[in-house]
């Protein structure tokens, strides 16, 4: 009988720590997540009086770029293939 008492003793105070535990664990999770929403929002709120303030909008810059990079691999494809019939060893293999 002894032997069971104290298994349930030391039972019930794992109980009381494991309670605190999950009660710190929680209270943590909730601050950590209310920090994430106001770091999100800040960092959203900066984002968008950075892009109000620059001369050409993202898109913009985007479709122009965009733009370019088909037109060099265009030029790209269209000397290769035109070089691509000819020989650099001069025996015209």
């Amino acid at each position: 009988m002894d032997e069971q008492a104290t298994e349930y003793s030391l039972l019930a105070e794992d109980r009381g720590m494991l309670v605190s535990g999950i009660g710190l664990l929680s209270v943590g999770s909730v601050v950590m997540l209310i920090g994430g929403l106001i770091t999100s929002a800040v960092a959203v709120r900066a984002t968008r009086r950075w892009v109000e303030h620059l001369d050409e909008p993202p898109t913009a810059v985007a479709r122009r770029t965009w733009g370019q990079a088909r037109s060099a691999v265009a030029a790209g494809a269209r000397g290769w293939q035109d070089n691509s019939g000819t020989t650099s060893g001069g025996t015209g293999h």
